[in-house]
């Protein structure tokens, strides 16, 4: 009777914790949905460790999906950022090209004042030179035009 007594007794504790084992053996897998429910409820030793292990499981659950999130948000803001940088580096090469466009402009504006101020300048000789030749062609009819009206 003893016998069949300690049987039935160290039975009723080698079921659960076999249980218990196969399930925090999958939790150690990873699996963080263990199903708890197949081990029978108890109000002993084995059914408080059952509960905290479920209720660790349910905890290492919600860490992993906030982690989860937190890794989902912090990809799309560096996505974001990414492009928000591209942007910038493509307005920063459009900014490039219009000062090199305005250096350029005011590059062939300095070259077309200069060509300018040569014409000029060469205008001014000529026009020198013109009045040059007209005060010798004008001295030179001078004494003419006395000959002729005397």
């Amino acid at each position: 009777v003893a016998l069949i007594v300690a049987y039935f007794f160290s039975r009723s504790i080698a079921r659960p914790l076999s249980s218990l084992s196969r399930l925090i053996k999958e939790i150690a897998d990873g699996n963080l949905n263990a199903d708890f429910s197949k081990i029978k409820k108890s109000n002993d030793e084995i059914g408080l460790i059952t509960e905290e292990m479920q209720s660790m499981s349910s905890s290492l659950s919600t860490i992993v999906e906030k982690i989860r999130t937190a890794g989902n948000t912090m990809s799309k803001n560096s996505t974001d950022l990414n492009e928000t940088s591209n942007q910038t580096l493509s307005a920063n090469n459009e900014i490039s090209r219009a000062v090199q466009d305005v250096a350029e402009g005011s590059t062939n504006m300095a070259n077309a004042i200069a060509d300018i101020n040569n014409s000029l300048e060469t205008m001014s000789l000529e026009s020198e030179h013109i009045d040059t030749l007209l005060q010798i062609s004008k001295n030179r009819q001078l004494p003419f035009r006395k000959t002729a009206s005397q």
